[in-house]
């Protein structure tokens, strides 16, 4: 998901089973809190731009999510099939940079330079590390 800097965002857990979220940022700062109760909500947000920030769960360590937090609204995260969308952006010459969290997660992503002008496509191709 992504988020902008500065942006409250909502962590529930929607079970009752114990789970533990834990913001690992290498610009940002940490966090780290149980979350025991059903319906618990914790209230967060990062006041610096980075992505990717990783979320884990130290008690399933199969639970993980990044998330972007971005000083600026145009970020979009793609659907099942790779698209996605980003509306509003006024004309001009942009870079805009795509990540696979199998492949960017601790580096930059695949950027590329555009000259929007109305409407506008770029595609990217990702290839992803083995």
């Amino acid at each position: 998901m992504g988020v902008m800097v500065n942006q409250k965002f909502k962590i529930k857990n929607s079970d009752a089973t114990l789970h533990n979220v834990h913001a690992t940022p290498k610009i940002n700062t940490e966090f780290n809190f149980a979350q025991p109760v059903k319906e618990q909500v914790n209230e967060k947000s990062f006041d610096k731009p980075e992505v990717p920030v990783r979320f884990m769960c130290n008690v399933h360590a199969w639970m993980f999510a990044y998330v972007g937090v971005f000083d600026h609204p145009y970020f979009a995260v793609t659907d099942k099939e790779g698209n996605f969308k980003i509306s509003g952006v006024p004309n001009g010459k942009y870079t805009v940079e795509a990540y696979h969290v199998k492949t960017h997660r601790d580096g930059p992503g695949v950027s590329k330079e555009i000259t929007v002008n109305g409407d506008t496509k770029a595609d990217f191709t990702i290839e992803l590390k083995k």
